[in-house]
């Protein structure tokens, strides 16, 4: 019983830290935005950026625009750059080989 409730206290002091913002790690995320937004956002450094699949494309389709930017969640990325949900193409933890194109649950 005494284990039980030590192990307890320790995951709620855990959680605890977690929520106050303690133990919390900064993840790189590449984020893609249309180029035609790169004006929005002037203090980041925008590269054009298309992957493998558009370019062997034959249309041009859109020009898209990719940024490397850090925060613990994609949502604080974007909080913290003050980026428009709404302009982001795809986005994906640096280290993560797929491209998500819809945002996790706040």
């Amino acid at each position: 019983m005494a284990q039980t409730g030590g192990l307890n206290q320790g995951i709620a002091i855990q959680q605890l830290r977690v929520a106050a913002g303690f133990d919390l790690r900064s993840v790189e995320f590449t984020v893609v935005i249309l180029s035609e937004q790169v004006g929005s956002y002037p203090k980041i450094n925008w590269k054009e950026w298309k992957d493998r699949n558009r370019k062997q494309m034959k249309s041009q389709g859109d020009v898209w625009s990719m940024a490397t930017l850090s925060g613990t969640t994609i949502w604080d990325c974007l909080d913290n750059n003050n980026i428009d949900r709404l302009h982001l193409v795809q986005w994906k933890p640096a280290d993560d080989t797929m491209y998500q194109v819809s945002l996790p649950s706040r």
